[in-house]
């Protein structure tokens, strides 16, 4: 079975913010995917005096850096 191990010297300001990012990976992708289910409702269910057009063009806005830095929640979050 594959191993990977990640070492971080917490001494050092730059490891110590490499493991700060590491360990909130998952509260960040909860919340990537909280925001493509926000977007999901939205476009379900417009609120009142939006029109699907605005609601389409807004989540298509924030869909755009998922794109640019090829990044797939969906696929981040299923077990390989």
């Amino acid at each position: 079975m594959p191993t990977a191990i990640l070492r971080f010297n917490l001494d050092e300001p730059d490891d110590r913010a490499a493991h700060f990012r590491a360990i909130k990976s998952m509260d960040l992708l909860s919340a990537l995917e909280e925001i493509q289910s926000i977007c999901r409702s939205l476009r379900d269910n417009p609120p009142e005096g939006c029109t699907s057009e605005a609601i389409d063009s807004i989540c298509d806005r924030i869909s755009e850096p998922f794109l640019e830095y090829n990044i797939d929640p969906t696929e981040l979050s299923r077990s390989f």
